[in-house]
This record gives C-alpha cells, structure tokens and sequence, in this order.
C-alpha cells in the first residue's frame, strides 16, 4: 500500500460508505489545542492545590500506578477540605444528592474551563491554519472521552449528550451530536476519574457500545488523540470484534497516530492489525501524521457531496432508499440536477441542499 496516497483513499472511503464520517476524539487533541493536562498532570495538579504534604510519587507507589485509586483517594482529602470550607462550594453540593467526589470533581472542572480561552494558545503555536480546518471538516457527530468544550464549541449545529444519557438517545438525524461518553465539565457530577465512575462505566459499557455500534458499523470513523493501547478504543474494537462480520480488516476505521517519531514514515497507509482482550484480532487503518493539516484538508473534500440515497433515508427515518426515490419524484424534485447529483465508480451521492430540499418538502 506504498505508492497509494493515503488521504485519496480516506476520501473515497467516505464517499463510498455515502455518510459524513464520525470522530473519535481522545485527549491528544485537548493537549494540542488546549494545552490541557494528561491524567498524570491532572492528579499532579489536584494534590498541588490543596497543598498535600505527599508528592505525586508517593501515591504512584502506593497504588502500584493505578490512577484511578489515586483520584479516589484524593476524592476523600477534598471531601474532608470542603466540609471544613463550606464556603468555597454550591451549598446543594453539602447533601446526599451529590457523592462525595462531586468536590474533587468540581475542582477538576475549574482546572478545565481555566483553558478553555484556547485561542491565545492556537495563535501562540501556530495551529490557528490547522484548527480552523477541523472546524471545516463536518464530521456527522463526534464521540469524545474529553470533559472539556472544545468541540461542541468548534462545530455548529450542535447538541451535546453527557454520560448515560447517550443510551437513551436517539442517534440518527441532522443535527450533529457531541456524545460525552466520560462527562462535562458543565455537568461536574458526571466526570469519570476515580474506581467507582470507572465501575459504573464498565457495568454500563455494554449499553452503550451497542447503542454506538451503528456508527461503528454504517459510518466512516476517524480515531484521533489517542494511543493505540487505550482502553476505550480497545473495548469498542473487542464489541465489533464480537459479530461475524465475515472481514478480516474493518475498512471503515481510521486510526491516525499523531508522531514524532522521525524513525516513522508519516503520510503513509499501513493496516494496523491490534490483539483486544479477548485475544481476538482486528485489523484497521492506521495513518501516521506529524499534524492534521492534510487530514482535514482531505475531510473537507468530502463536503460538496456527503449523502447517499441511503443515507438520506436513514436521516430522515425511512427503512429504504427506493422510499425516497418514489416521494422525490412525488414531491417534483430533479433527483439529477447537476446541482444536486454526482455520480462517481462507486455511485451517485447528493449534496447538502437537496438533502435540506427533500426534507423542507417532506415536512411541508
């Protein structure tokens, strides 16, 4: 796959599935655009605040390098702080309403929104070019293990979904959906960071990999920010893993590994075969970058003619594409204006207009 240039497969892939793609954003992109802590500087930045007299160290020690436990404990050090504090916190947040690391948590959300006047560190970096593509990019939704709002605030047309309330969303439909799957900082309570959250997110898991499952399935999915060994990219991939889709390699995935490693070629093509837990293979694309440039650039190709018949179908809730093939010639609609249609080796896609032209006439 040498000689092939990477970003006109990515572009023929999105045409060719016939919907705009969904990201799957992980940290890497906060730090690059933010300047947002890891999970490490985080914790190291809790323990800083209340003045523990403990370094990071001797927690990393005693907790073997579980993160996790860590925030637990420091779960319990801001708890006993801001009963002696009363009024350093919402009153509503001193009942049984709340659990008792709403405190931790709350401070976690304030170290947060604290970088979120983010354009002074794009501008500063020279990523305000790169940046101002992603936000021309389009992606159908995006789904994020973020707390902060940086991406519901690069998109327009927007609707965020926090926690467990993804399970009970309905997915499909025009609006683009930014699904929180590790909590907000809007919503302090629904942060994911010590054992108990992570317990419930497990015990949860199942419900809301299958709800995410159609995405993984019917959309182009571009993974970015995060390392090929996280666990939450690890455990979609074991639920997709699991139905015999009679496939060896998952086409529609995209796996782009942000380096600087100068030993790896970048702006290359290579299938990424990844051993999951249940020690089952799957194989994905994986594209090395030094930046996203050409990434977006690639995207935003894509734009002029993002839907299918088939997709339109979808967004519009009808089960078949020939449904709206026979209202389109009821509704007296050119299904081959030039303006709406292009026709291309892997079929006819439409344009943004006639999808909102379809949809005025159907409501109308």
């Amino acid at each position: 796959m040498k000689n092939i240039n990477p970003y006109e497969l990515l572009e023929e892939n999105i045409l060719q599935i016939g919907n705009r793609p969904i990201f799957f954003v992980g940290a890497g992109i906060s730090r690059r655009y933010l300047n947002s802590p890891n999970w490490q500087q985080l914790l190291e930045q809790l323990i800083e605040k209340i003045g523990i007299s403990r370094p990071f160290e001797y927690y990393l020690q005693k907790y073997d390098g579980n993160y996790e436990k860590i925030a637990t404990d420091l779960s319990d050090f801001y708890f006993e702080i801001a009963w002696s504090n009363k009024h350093k916190y919402a009153e509503q947040f001193f009942s049984t309403n709340f659990s008792k690391d709403i405190f931790l948590k709350f401070e976690i959300a304030n170290i947060i929104k604290e970088l979120e006047s983010f354009k002074p560190f794009i501008e500063e970096n020279n990523l305000k070019g790169e940046y101002v593509l992603m936000k021309k990019t389009n992606p159908h939704s995006i789904i994020t293990t973020n707390y902060d709002q940086l991406l519901e605030s690069s998109f327009n047309n927007t609707s965020v979904v926090i926690g467990q309330n993804i399970i009970y969303e309905k997915l499909k439909g025009n609006k683009r959906k930014v699904l929180k799957i590790h909590g907000c900082v809007t919503k302090p309570e629904s942060i994911v960071i010590n054992e108990k959250d992570y317990e419930n997110f497990i015990n949860n898991k199942k419900y809301l990999t299958a709800k995410l499952l159609t995405y993984f399935l019917e959309y182009p999915i571009i993974i970015m920010g995060y390392s090929l060994s996280d666990r939450n990219i690890l455990g979609i991939l074991q639920t997709i893993s699991e139905i015999d889709l009679n496939q060896e390699k998952i086409n529609n995935i995209w796996f782009i590994n942000y380096t600087r490693n100068n030993f790896e070629e970048f702006d290359k093509i290579s299938e990424k075969s990844i051993i999951l837990p249940n020690n089952k293979i799957i194989t994905v694309n994986l594209l090395n970058v030094r930046n996203y440039t050409k990434l977006f650039m690639s995207i935003i190709k894509t734009n002029k003619y993002p839907y299918s018949l088939t997709s339109i179908a979808n967004e519009l809730g009808f089960s078949h594409w020939k449904q709206i093939e026979k209202y389109v010639k009821m509704l007296d609609i050119d299904i081959n204006h030039k303006n709406y249609l292009y026709e291309s080796s892997f079929g006819k896609r439409y344009t943004e207009n006639f999808f909102e032209l379809v949809k005025e006439k159907l409501n109308s």
